[in-house]
């Protein structure tokens, strides 16, 4: 055991004797650390702080009924994890503003929904282009861009559905995309 563990040993008797200092102490050696942990389980930085904060709360007011740790950081880690996933659970995602580096907008499980609506509604509405676009072309064309592109085959495949040159089939294509490409815009 190192130095570090020997002292969180210490403090961790100390903790369950009922010592607020220990507490604290334990709290200024390891903060930094779970906090980093907990990055990795959530991007949230409210959430992560508040599973510490719990997490300190919870071992002095259960100071009484905690085991003996062998190891006090991994002990606290695993604590955390499972506050990380408790709370993660009851609320909605929130982004701190340190991790907003862009800009973004709280998200609310609301928010997320009127989100979700808008998403379908811009689906909805470039599946209607690219229908319009794709009935604008000749039904040869209809034809090879539904074999390329809906039934994923190869230039040589197509050529071999249409009766046509693998070299055709390519300029097929080409084209197509072409005339789609001015019909979108």
């Amino acid at each position: 055991m190192d130095s570090n563990g020997f002292l969180a040993s210490e403090l961790w008797a100390k903790v369950k004797k009922g010592n607020k200092k220990a507490l604290s102490d334990l709290y200024g050696m390891y903060a930094d650390a779970l906090y980093e942990f907990g990055k990795s389980y959530t991007k949230d930085g409210y959430l992560i702080e508040d599973g510490i904060h719990d997490l300190f709360i919870e071992l002095y007011e259960r100071r009484k009924k905690l085991p003996v740790a062998r190891n006090v950081k991994n002990y606290l880690f695993t604590v955390l994890r499972r506050k990380i996933n408790e709370l993660s659970k009851s609320r909605p995602l929130v982004i701190s503003p340190e991790d907003d580096h862009a800009g973004r907008i709280y998200r609310s499980q609301e928010a997320s929904k009127e989100t979700e609506i808008i998403h379908n509604e811009e689906k909805e509405e470039l599946s209607l282009l690219l229908s319009n676009a794709i009935h604008r072309l000749t039904p040869k064309q209809r034809r090879g861009i539904s074999m390329r592109f809906y039934e994923n085959r190869s230039y040589e495949e197509m050529a071999l559905g249409l009766n046509i040159s693998t070299e055709t089939a390519r300029t097929l294509i080409y084209r197509s995309l072409k005339i789609m490409k001015k019909n979108l815009s």
